[in-house]
């Protein structure tokens, strides 16, 4: 399982070590989940239900208060949450399924999660994608995602 999440790689001879991929296999990722998330988040704008919307703003609410003590890899899930939800929310089932494919084998958000120090830029951030969908202005959305 940890090998399909791309968290853990397999030399020629099949023994495991954990993944380290380079800065410009992360750029690449990056750019592409930015553009399924920029077009999501728009979409969403247009598409959610509230309830939709209440998911959206949900996980980044929960995790502001005590973030700094909130381990690693749950931060990492509520940050995959609020992503998700963003996405979901844009009813589109190919960029839903894709987006799902795509974040299964890399660990960008992983590794971005595991900096404490950089929690607050993040929680910041989801604050500011989620008042696009509560407002319905895409553009806001876009440019925050």
């Amino acid at each position: 399982m940890l090998g399909v999440e791309g968290l853990v790689e397999y030399s020629s001879s099949r023994r495991p070590h954990v993944a380290d991929p380079s800065l410009h296999e992360l750029s690449e990722y990056i750019s592409v989940l930015r553009a399924l998330e920029v077009r999501a988040g728009e979409a969403a704008c247009r598409e959610a239900t509230l309830v939709e919307i209440a998911d959206i703003v949900c996980p980044g609410a929960c995790k502001v208060e005590g973030s700094d003590s909130v381990k690693p890899l749950e931060f990492f899930r509520l940050d995959r949450q609020f992503h998700v939800a963003i996405v979901e929310a844009s009813r589109n089932e190919q960029r839903v399924e894709t987006h799902r494919q795509y974040n299964a084998g890399f660990v960008a958000r992983f590794l971005s999660s595991q900096q404490v120090n950089r929690r607050n830029n993040k929680l910041a951030q989801h604050s500011r994608i989620s008042d696009g969908p509560q407002e319905r202005y895409p553009p806001a959305t876009g440019c925050a995602l």
